[in-house]
């Protein structure tokens, strides 16, 4: 059995320079997407978090 694993992508740098280098490879339009995409998902953590916040913290009835 041989062993393809790229070590580089090992490290903290090594990663980032391959999701760089993927980043940048990609078109315009498919950046645009993924930004969206990404924004897309810090909006449900957004809420999720509010939630989260309510169910900890629930106002009492007066």
């Amino acid at each position: 059995m041989s062993d393809h694993t790229d070590w580089t992508l090992l490290s903290f740098d090594g990663n980032r320079r391959a999701q760089h280098a993927a980043f940048r490879a990609l078109t315009f339009r498919e950046k645009v997407i993924r930004l969206e995409q990404m924004a897309e998902v810090q909006r449900r953590f957004a809420d999720l978090k509010a939630l989260r916040d309510r169910l900890a913290n629930p106002t009492k009835p007066r």
